[in-house]
C-alpha cells in the first residue's frame, strides 16, 4: 500500500481547509437556493406576496428639500428595511413609479423618495447634497414619528437615470457621511449630467467611482437595450469599473419585442410604472397625509408589462425580500441564470425574448 508523503498530505489538508473557508464565506454572502418558478413573477404572484393592505403617504419639507415617505399603515409593524428611491431628472412626482413604490411598501418596506430639485434649470452638481440632507432629516423624523418602524442598517439604494449616479455617490460615502449603509445597490438606466445639460452644468455629478463602494455591497446594473444614448453606455461604463472585482454583481439589458398587438419598447422610460393614486405634482403645496387601501389587481397600464414584472421588478423585489427577511441575497441575482434571462410570455403564450446578461470584463455588448 502506498503512503502519501507528509508534505503532500499537508498541502492537501491546508488546501481543502482553504477552499472550505472560501465556500463558507461565499455562503454567508449569497444565498444558494432553488430559483423561483416563472409563475412567481406574474402579476397575481406579486399581489399574493403583499403583506400589508394600507399605505400611508406623508411629506416632510417643501420644494427641493421635500421628501415623500411611504409606510404601511399598520403601526404595529416594526423592523422594516429602508428603500432609498432616487428618481431621474425632473421626476419629482412619485406618480411615475407609483405602482412599484406601492408594491414595495405592501411587500414590507419603508420607502423614502427625496424630491431634491425644482426644475430643468437646476444644477445637477448640487442635487446629491440636497438629497442627502433631505434623507437624513427624514430618517430622523421617522425615528421620532414612527419609532422602530424602520431599520436603517438594512437599506436598499435604488436609483433611476440621474438617480442611479446619485445612488453611487450616497452609498459609496455612506459610512463617512452618516447615511445608512447600503445593503445592496440597484442602478436602473443610469444617467449623468451631460444627458441633460451642456457646458459647466454638464459636468459629471459622479464624485466617487463605483469601484470605491465597499466590496461587500452587491450591485445590479440594468437598462433597456434600446436606451442607447443614456442607459446602455452609462451602464457599461459603470460595469467596467467593477467587473474585475469579486463582489456580487450583474449587468442586465432588457430587450424590446413586438408580437401581435403587443409592442414593448425598452427605451429610457421603460422602468416607469405610473399609478395615478401617487400623483403629487406641486412640491410647494401643503401636504396632508394620505392613506391608500389595497387593490386586488394592479391598475391597467401599458407601462406595466413583461419588462416590469419579469424584468426590473423581479430584481428589486428579490433584493427587498433578502433585506426584509434578514437573508443573504439570492444566488440567481448574480449569475448567468435562466431566472434573470426569462422574461415571461406574450398574451398568446409565445415566449418573450431573453434578457442579455453581460459576463465579459470589460463589457463586450455594444462593440
Amino acid at each position: 500500500m502506498s503512503v502519501m508523503p507528509r508534505g503532500l498530505l499537508s498541502f492537501f489538508f491546508w488546501g481543502l481547509l482553504g477552499w472550505s473557508l472560501i465556500a463558507q464565506a461565499a455562503a454567508s454572502t449569497i444565498a444558494i437556493e432553488d430559483p423561483p418558478v416563472p409563475d412567481a413573477f406574474n402579476p397575481s404572484a406579486y399581489k399574493a406576496a403583499e403583506r400589508h393592505d394600507g399605505v400611508r403617504i406623508e411629506a416632510l419639507g417643501n420644494g427641493p428639500d421635500r421628501s415623500y415617505i411611504f409606510t404601511p399603515t399598520d403601526e404595529s409593524v416594526t423592523g422594516l428595511p429602508l428603500v432609498i428611491f432616487l428618481h431621474g431628472w425632473q421626476g419629482t412626482n412619485p406618480k411615475n413609479f407609483g405602482a412599484l413604490i406601492d408594491h414595495l411598501v405592501r411587500r414590507g418596506s419603508v420607502v423614502i423618495y427625496p424630491v431634491y430639485q425644482r426644475g430643468a434649470n437646476d444644477a445637477p452638481q448640487k442635487i446629491t447634497a440636497i438629497a442627502k440632507r433631505s434623507i437624513e432629516q427624514t430618517i430622523e423624523w421617522l425615528g421620532q414619528r414612527h419609532p422602530g418602524r424602520v431599520i436603517t442598517d438594512r437599506a436598499l439604494y435604488f436609483g433611476f437615470s440621474m438617480g442611479a449616479t446619485m445612488a453611487i455617490n450616497l452609498a459609496a460615502r455612506a459610512p463617512k457621511n452618516g447615511m445608512p449603509s447600503a445593503s445592496m445597490l440597484l442602478l436602473s438606466a443610469p444617467g449623468d449630467a451631460h444627458h441633460v445639460h451642456r457646458g459647466p452644468l454638464g459636468r459629471s455629478i459622479l464624485v466617487t467611482s463605483l469601484d470605491r463602494l465597499p466590496a461587500s455591497v452587491p450591485v445590479v446594473i440594468m437598462s433597456g437595450s434600446e436606451d442607447s444614448t443614456i442607459g446602455v453606455p452609462t451602464a457599461i461604463a459603470y460595469w467596467n469599473q467593477i467587473c474585475s472585482q469579486p463582489r456580487p454583481k450583474n449587468l442586465i439589458l432588457w430587450p424590446p419585442a413586438s408580437h401581435g398587438k403587443q409592442n414593448l419598447r425598452s427605451t429610457h422610460g421603460m422602468p416607469g410604472a405610473p399609478d395615478l393614486r401617487y400623483d403629487i405634482e406641486d412640491i410647494d403645496a401643503p401636504f396632508m397625509p394620505i392613506t391608500l387601501a389595497g387593490q386586488a389587481e394592479f391598475s391597467e397600464s401599458p407601462s406595466l408589462n413583461n419588462l416590469d414584472f419579469h424584468g426590473q421588478w423581479k430584481v428589486v423585489t428579490a433584493a427587498l425580500d433578502s433585506l426584509r427577511d434578514r437573508k443573504p441575497p439570492a444566488h440567481w441575482l448574480f449569475s448567468d441564470s435562466k431566472v434573470l434571462r426569462d422574461l415571461g410570455r406574450f398574451e398568446d403564450g409565445k415566449a418573450y425574448p431573453q434578457a442579455y446578461l453581460e459576463t465579459a470584463c470589460p463589457a463586450k455588448f455594444g462593440r
